[in-house]
């Protein structure tokens, strides 16, 4: 049931979805061959990764490769960290590892934040943006 997830700021705007990783059970969308996906954001009680973030220097020197991930978007118009919600223009880059046929767990891809980023959530890292939302390092 997604209801849980329905937020609308006012009763004049249009009703979002919002994904927060203080959710139980922690869910993220995902783009997944061919159409959005709800994924488990991270895993518990798996071989995998509990934390739902994967670090872009980490997959760029194999260390996931034993799970076969497979790169996708997470499809969202704004995010919120260090208390601060900002826009996203084009999503945000994850990686998705299946298990089985159906159940899907998805990890944000981080970097080492840009000034910008850092001045304005206070966060050493932040999310590998689809196009580049806040400036590289």
């Amino acid at each position: 049931d997604l209801g849980r997830f329905i937020f609308s700021p006012s009763e004049e705007t249009e009703r979002q979805y919002r994904f927060l990783r203080q959710h139980r059970p922690r869910l993220i969308p995902v783009w997944w061959d061919g159409g959005l996906r709800i994924a488990f954001w991270g895993a518990s009680g798996t071989r995998l990764p509990r934390d739902g973030v994967a670090r872009q220097e980490s997959l760029e020197r194999g260390m996931w490769a034993n799970l076969r991930p497979r790169e996708t978007t997470v499809p969202c118009p704004f995010a919120i960290d260090g208390g601060r919600t900002y826009q996203v223009r084009e999503g945000i880059r994850a990686l998705v590892v299946a298990v089985g046929n159906e159940q899907l767990h998805a990890y944000v891809l981080t970097e080492p934040s840009s000034p910008y980023y850092f001045t304005m959530t206070r966060r050493e890292r932040m999310p590998v943006f689809v196009a580049s939302d806040f400036g590289s390092v």
